[in-house]
């Protein structure tokens, strides 16, 4: 006869806070390889599409996991609609910033200064479809975690039958 040992609740949250904070590690390191690979030796998207890869399987699997059991990221209050437009801006923002920065030092030559019309207009549109695109995702991640919270009301209401 097999027993069950009992896991102590505190020892495994902090377990799972201790893989949560290795996985934000690891991509952050990742990040910053593509960052150091993209600026500071300008290498083209090939050398770095590993580490966005992995980066984008890692954040794939773990919103799908998340909404599969049931725990949503993405709160549906009024505070969580805030934060999701908040991340896309903050996102938007960065991509254009990092996009300007790779943008002017490459054709810098082209533009009369940083505030070339061309050039704000770049920036525009770059921000612009960015915000476009990671509202999407977003909005894709929410409606998935909204399925998961369905599946998992309606599991808990059959056993409670």
């Amino acid at each position: 006869m097999k027993t069950k040992t009992i896991k102590d609740e505190r020892v495994t949250q902090l377990k799972d806070k201790i893989q949560s904070e290795a996985y934000l590690v690891v991509t952050a390191g990742l990040f910053i390889s593509m960052l150091v690979k993209q600026v500071a030796f300008d290498q083209p998207l090939s050398a770095f599409s590993t580490e966005l890869i992995v980066m984008l399987i890692g954040a794939v699997y773990a919103s799908a996991r998340g909404s599969m059991l049931g725990y949503s990221s993405t709160s549906t209050s009024r505070f969580g609609k805030k934060s999701m437009v908040i991340v896309a801006i903050v996102v938007s923002v960065f991509v254009a910033v990092l996009s300007g920065v790779h943008n002017y030092s490459a054709y810098g030559d082209k533009y009369t200064s940083i505030f070339d019309f061309h050039f704000i207009v770049a920036i525009g549109f770059t921000f612009v479809s960015s915000f476009i695109f990671t509202s999407i995702i977003l909005g894709a991640v929410y409606l998935v975690e909204e399925h998961g919270q369905k599946r998992l009301e309606k599991k808990l209401e059959d056993e409670e039958e």
